[in-house]
């Protein structure tokens, strides 16, 4: 038979009238809320400990099982990446090296280059210099000779000036000198 809470209640009515309120209300607080066949006991207990633990063990060594796959599964992608990495870096090493060593080639090939060319500039432009550089020696020389003819021609016009001046003086002198005697000659005379 099921004890619904109609039972329940019709009890509690009846062990009022017979044992008063407060009491009913006791004993029926120690009464199991439900029929005595769904009350564990210490037994059932035990037996249902029993099986916690089982399942917590079983649980455990599936958990640990999922782990170790796990970590195994991570340890070969890991692996898997870390090869695939090194792969991709010595591909990567091997093409910066061709690049660097084609750029090093262009530089140096560019570099000749230019070096040729500013040598043939430079000598160019040295060869032009040393062109102007002994026309301007030829110029200069021409006018120097030049110059130093016209200085032999002032330098002789100006010899034949000054001596020409410095005869009119000495004639001067002589004449001024006589003159003088002439006078002192005079004058003695007459003193």
């Amino acid at each position: 038979m099921t004890i619904t809470e109609e039972h329940r209640h019709r009890l509690y009515q009846r062990l009022e009238e017979v044992l008063g309120p407060e009491q009913a209300t006791t004993l029926m607080e120690h009464l199991p809320p439900v029929g005595w066949a769904d009350v564990a006991t210490k037994r059932d207990l035990d037996v249902s400990e029993a099986a916690t633990r089982r399942d917590i063990e079983a649980l455990r060594a599936a958990t640990k099982r999922d782990i170790e796959a796990c970590r195994s599964e991570l340890k070969h992608d890991i692996d898997a990446v870390r090869v695939e990495t090194k792969r991709d870096i010595a591909a990567c090493r091997s093409d910066l090296s061709q690049e660097i060593a084609a750029c090093r080639s262009d530089l140096s090939q560019e570099i000749s280059a230019c070096r040729s060319d500013l040598s043939q500039e430079i000598s160019a432009c040295r060869s032009d210099l040393s062109h102007d550089l002994e026309a301007l020696r030829g110029d200069l020389g021409h006018a120097t000779e030049r110059f130093e003819l016209r200085l032999d021609a002032s330098t002789s016009d100006l010899r034949a000036e000054l001596h020409r001046e410095l005869r009119a003086q000495l004639f001067a002198m002589l004449a001024a000198n006589a003159t003088l005697a002439a006078l002192a000659f005079g004058a003695a005379r007459f003193i």
